[in-house]
């Protein structure tokens, strides 16, 4: 990917897209992120962090309007609870995890390190728990819709997230 910003391919079988502030890059992401799916990988997005429902609103940004057939994420904060400084819904949004700040290594030869919260965390989550599926159960690799439902299939119901209309 030429080290676009935001996006992270892992193996080429799962990339965590996040971070908003990068619409000027829309078209050229958008393209290669679509180019990774058609390859196999599964496509992990973040749902934004502005408190809005967002299958009422078309005010939502990329990457959230990227994802045919990959995995939106929300997120929770503490207790399972929904997180208010978060974009939600019920067609828009697959998942949720999360929220809370979460240091984060940006550079791994540097040191380079930062604090991230709400979606681009959850997402980054939901990116594991997927490269962890990947790791130990090679017949996922390259079937990224059986990827997502499998994920889907086994997340926990969490009962306070039904007012935010997250996933079904």
């Amino acid at each position: 990917l030429d080290k676009a910003p935001g996006v992270q391919p892992c193996a080429g079988l799962l990339t965590n897209v996040s971070g908003g502030k990068f619409n000027d890059l829309k078209d050229r992401l958008t393209k290669q992120l679509a180019d990774f799916q058609q390859k196999g990988a599964l496509i992990v997005t973040a749902a934004g962090n502005c408190p809005l429902d967002i299958d009422r609103s078309d005010v939502y940004e990329w990457p959230s309007t990227f994802n045919p057939g990959g995995l939106r994420v929300t997120g929770v904060s503490s207790g399972d609870t929904p997180d208010t400084d978060v974009a939600f819904g019920k067609t828009k949004v697959d998942i949720a995890a999360p929220s809370a700040p979460a240091f984060i290594a940006l550079d791994a030869n540097g040191g380079t390190n930062a604090v991230f919260r709400g979606t681009s965390s959850a997402s980054a989550f939901v990116a594991g728990g997927a490269a962890l599926v990947l790791a130990t159960d090679l017949t996922q690799r390259g079937k990224p819709c059986q990827l997502a439902d499998r994920i889907l299939r086994n997340a926990a119901v969490i009962p306070a997230l039904a007012s935010a209309n997250v996933g079904d």
